[in-house]
């Protein structure tokens, strides 16, 4: 079988799209796996439109059945797809994305959760400074991992009198975001840093966030790490399991604790730095659906 997508053909689509590092990274991989799924599935090569939109909708049912990836991720897989049959073959691939979720797939923790997890955490250690820092970054801004592990030394600077952190935004190509942590999160990143100084050479251009294990210590952290870390001390705490908790749970929890506090929807979506604000107002209709629902008005 003649390959589908030659890898210099994936290399020069991606080029002429000039997306950020990530989005590069992540469309390389995407098509990748796509051509290694088409090879390991098929014995012949699509050679019209119709055969090509076969091909995907295939590989979208293979997601979805077997893989049982989620509709938003599939979404993901298929977007990059359908974008280098256009760009290679001209085929206007016409493949239904995946019907997104109304509410999240995440639960927020509740303030007394937070605090339980804090409580968790050894911070007369290094790797414990630093846990405690990547929880209150993540709570007190509404960090995502990716912009978590991807901060500099040299993105930490004082404007306006305000210790601010510059970060790379989803969808970013450069550091043109930035984020004001709360006293709590800069005391906890403060005595972090100090202690990780005392352990390795650091410059500007340092990562803030790194592996202290024997075998990657004073490399960046993965976003796998932190998903480690977060899972460690969800099931220290008891949470685990007992609902659906993730990273991301921290940057839901951001948004709904500014609520609980009464801040206003055009705040919060600054706050979480929403393109839209109708992405912001699903948490609050996900609270009033939870708070008010139809179902209570059923006396029967």
């Amino acid at each position: 079988m003649n390959n589908i997508l030659l890898d210099h053909n994936i290399e020069d689509y991606i080029s002429s799209l000039e997306v950020n590092a990530a989005t590069h990274e992540l469309y390389e991989k995407n098509l990748h796996y796509f051509k290694d799924w088409a090879i390991r599935h098929y014995r012949r090569s699509f050679r019209d439109f119709k055969s090509a939109t076969g091909f995907v909708r295939d590989y979208k049912r293979y997601l979805v059945e077997r893989k049982e990836i989620k509709a938003n991720v599939v979404n993901n897989y298929i977007a990059p797809i359908r974008g280098y049959l256009k760009y290679k073959y001209g085929y206007d691939v016409a493949i239904r994305c995946m019907r997104l979720p109304e509410y999240h797939l995440r639960d927020s923790l509740q303030k007394t959760q937070i605090r339980e997890l804090y409580s968790q955490i050894n911070i007369d250690v290094l790797k414990g400074k630093r846990d405690l820092s990547i929880f209150k970054l993540c709570v007190s801004c509404g960090l995502r991992s990716h912009e978590l592990v991807n901060i500099k030394f040299s993105d930490m600077v004082n404007r306006n009198g305000r210790f601010v952190i510059y970060i790379l935004g989803k969808g970013r190509r450069q550091k043109d975001e930035f984020v004001v942590p709360n006293q709590s999160a800069i005391d906890a990143l403060s005595s972090y840093m100090s202690a990780l100084r005392n352990k390795f050479v650091l410059g500007d251009d340092s990562y803030v966030f790194v592996s202290l294990s024997n075998h990657g210590a004073g490399h960046k952290i993965t976003t796998r790490g932190v998903r480690y870390i977060v899972d460690k001390y969800l099931i220290s705490a008891g949470l685990k399991g007992t609902g659906r908790y993730s990273t991301h749970s921290l940057r839901h929890s951001t948004a709904n604790i500014a609520f609980d506090n009464g801040a206003d929807i055009r705040v919060v979506k600054r706050l979480m730095r929403h393109k839209s604000l109708g992405t912001t107002q699903i948490y609050i209709d996900e609270r009033e659906r939870l708070e008010n629902g139809a179902e209570n008005l059923i006396d029967v």
